[in-house]
């Protein structure tokens, strides 16, 4: 079967489905990776379905952005629920999620990739809000002081990028461990207070 006619059997692709891809390619082989043909190849498609949904790679870098801006922490905070409703469980809870989910290697892509486009640099500022907002309304739940729990939520932010950018310093067998001593740090210095 000659490959045109295996692409115009190809089962149609949402605009999530391109953007996921790009993503997927930018983990992979980087910026210069999220190309229009490199994606229709790798989605077995034509580059006349990019166009259906897409402009150009400007309105595709654009729909990157606006979807890890809104996915990249709603299936993370969607597990913790109530935040206010147990907090220490919740911290607990979200370390454990920060050190035992691979979500560290499509971050660390997206936020190279910001480096040199800024649309990219605000979502992961955005998704990076949200987290931050999150951790510092648990910790002042612990009893945490505003500038505290500003302190600490900046803290285990640093720490989980660190996980996934620098995995030479803290292997993933290790993280576990690393994020339970980091929570006893911040309780310990939580009771001191």
């Amino acid at each position: 079967m000659a490959e045109g006619s295996s692409r115009a059997k190809a089962k149609p692709r949402a605009r999530e489905d391109w953007i996921v891809a790009a993503i997927d390619l930018l983990v992979r082989g980087g910026a210069d990776a999220v190309r229009i043909d490199r994606l229709a190849d790798e989605l077995a498609v034509t580059k006349g379905s990019f166009y259906h949904h897409f402009t150009n790679r400007d309105d595709l870098v654009d729909g990157m952005a606006v979807y890890w801006a809104k996915t990249q922490t709603e299936s993370v905070l969607a597990l913790l629920g109530d935040v206010s409703d147990a907090p220490l469980g919740k911290l607990k809870q979200l370390i454990k999620l920060f050190t035992d989910l691979d979500i560290g290697v499509r971050d660390h892509a997206m936020r190279s990739f910001g480096n040199t486009e800024p649309r990219i640099a605000l979502a992961v500022d955005e998704a990076d809000q949200k987290v931050l907002a999150t951790l510092e309304k648990i910790l002042r739940g612990l009893g945490a002081s505003s500038p505290d729990a500003r302190a600490f939520a900046r803290i285990l932010t640093f720490s989980t990028i660190g996980f996934y950018t620098a995995p030479n310093l803290v292997p993933k067998s290790e993280s576990r461990i690393v994020g339970k001593r980091l929570l006893e740090l911040i309780m310990e210095s939580l009771r001191a207070h």
